[in-house]
């Protein structure tokens, strides 16, 4: 049985598609799947007392748009990490720089970067280092990312 959602949804599907085939850049993704997206995160929100139609179809490409920045969002910071990684790996992949000198780095970092650098070297994902040092999902991203500030820094000074 199709609720109100749906068929609203329904009546939408093919303007919403268009116009986030519009929205997109190429590379960031298909429009059908944002929209699908879109679905998603609009069905759980969705009011059951709506009254008027005239602003449904804004509703749905108000979160098409948020999917779409966010998106945008992850792609750069994906870019930065590879640019930021390949800055990194000349220093790093020095014939001579095992990961005994790594662990070595380390302890002359603070506790917490020293906790999340021996987590990362022994192949901890994320959520297992969040889990096992009690962080958030932020404090261990900001940690990371001060991990590797440092740790480059000390990589830099050193050799």
């Amino acid at each position: 049985m199709k609720t109100d959602f749906d068929r609203v949804f329904a009546e939408q599907y093919a303007g919403l598609v268009a116009r986030t085939y519009r929205l997109l850049p190429p590379g960031v993704g298909e429009a059908e799947e944002f929209v699908h997206l879109a679905y998603v995160r609009c069905r759980s929100s969705w009011s059951t007392d709506r009254n008027s139609s005239h602003d449904q179809g804004a509703y749905f490409l108000r979160s098409i748009r948020w999917l779409v920045v966010d998106a945008l969002r992850r792609r750069r910071r994906e870019q930065e990490i590879l640019r930021n990684a390949a800055e990194i790996r000349p220093h790093a992949a020095s014939a001579d720089f095992t990961r005994t000198d790594a662990l070595d780095e380390l302890q002359a970092l603070p506790r917490r970067q020293r906790q999340l650098g021996k987590a990362l070297l022994a192949g901890q994902t994320a959520k297992q280092i969040e889990r096992r040092l009690g962080l958030s999902k932020a404090a261990c991203a900001v940690g990371v990312s001060r991990l590797r500030k440092a740790w480059v820094k000390r990589l830099i000074h050193t050799r």
